[in-house]
């Protein structure tokens, strides 16, 4: 061990997690542990952590129309957010300008974050972009190639969890993909909050994007409730490990303080709380362009909508989960497949 200086002239002790480095493909990566909670200021260490959200929602909000406010479901911990897509002046949904967007979030999404940084490094000396294309290419590789797969939805749910919730993403799951035809088991993500008083939430990502709604809500939050519902432990641990172990931030100081919420043998491993935030589309016929209904046809919206919530409110209940915070995008769309579709053409993995 040695004992170099931080940034802000504090004495620091530096350990080496081969593990850790692993994950970074880098031999001796050092992460500052033991002096972090006392010696870092937590004001600056919440706000860094902060900073690592990516982008704003200005390249996307307005390819959705909110209806109405957030509603928190009954006797629940459940908010939901319906939005549909913005109509324009000729009469169609921009499903192909909102699937442009997604396309163009895949590189934040599936590639950790040190190895952007290092590409970024490389054009800023040498003026080459190669390494960055290199990426990008690595990022559409990793796309399952198939209609059915999930990955426009986890496109979708990163952009509203980091550009609309701000929460930053922990765990990029693409990079744990063996093979293109397969997913890696566990939750769609994993993002998380610092709080001011310390704890640190985690936020387990599912996404679904079906033709049916029923089924959508169904296997949506089948899915997420083994890592949410506070009997299932286990399946919980299991995916904390990967988190551990591919702890996706490139700031040494910021690994060094939130590897403590992962290890048992400090007082901050009891101050995780965990939540989910669900996005859950599907296939809806007559699309409504809601920013400018009236009387009837807003009625009808309103009632679909309660349908939902409803239904939503079902599954929660279902799955043990109304005492966990939950987060639920509901974004029906004129057709998932050609969603889906048009997503993977902007990212050339036709």
């Amino acid at each position: 061990m040695t004992r170099p200086t931080n940034d802000r002239g504090g004495e620091c002790i530096v350990v080496v997690f081969p593990s850790i480095a692993k994950s970074r493909s880098c031999a001796n990566w050092g992460v500052v542990l033991s002096s972090v909670s006392a010696e870092t200021d937590q004001e600056w260490v919440v706000e860094a952590f902060g900073r690592l959200a990516r982008g704003d929602d200005s390249s996307f909000a307005h390819l959705l129309t909110a209806h109405a406010d957030p509603v928190i479901l009954e006797d629940s911990r459940t908010t939901v957010r319906t939005h549909f897509l913005a109509v324009d002046p000729n009469g169609q949904p921009v499903a192909q300008q909102l699937a442009n967007t997604m396309g163009n979030a895949l590189l934040d999404f599936a590639i950790p974050r040190d190895r952007i940084r290092s590409a970024w490094e490389h054009l800023q000396t040498t003026g080459a972009t190669d390494q960055i294309v290199a990426l990008q290419a690595e990022a559409r590789d990793l796309l399952v190639r198939s209609d059915t797969s999930g990955e426009g939805g986890e496109l979708l749910l990163f952009l509203l969890m980091e550009r609309v919730l701000g929460y930053p993403q922990i765990l990029s799951k693409m990079p744990l993909k063996t093979n293109n035809s397969m997913h890696v088991h566990g939750s769609d993500g994993v993002h998380a909050a610092l709080r001011d008083d310390g704890i640190l939430d985690l936020y387990w990502g599912e996404s679904k994007l079906y033709e049916n709604s029923t089924k959508a809500f169904t296997d949506c939050f089948e899915s997420i409730a083994p890592f949410l519902d506070p009997e299932r432990y286990d399946t919980r641990e299991r995916d904390l490990l990967l988190v551990r172990e591919h702890l996706n931030v490139d700031d040494e100081e910021i690994v060094a303080h939130l590897i403590r919420y992962f290890d048992e043998g400090y007082p901050e491993s009891i101050q995780v709380r965990w939540n989910g935030v669900c996005l859950v589309g599907f296939d809806i016929s007559s699309y409504p362009n809601v920013a400018v209904a009236v009387d009837t046809e807003f009625a009808k919206i309103a009632e679909q909508v309660e349908r939902w919530h409803k239904a939503i409110r079902k599954r929660v209940a279902d799955n043990n989960l109304l005492s966990v915070s939950i987060d639920v995008f509901c974004v029906p769309v004129p057709s998932v497949m050609k969603l889906r579709q048009a997503v993977r053409a902007r990212v050339g993995a036709q």
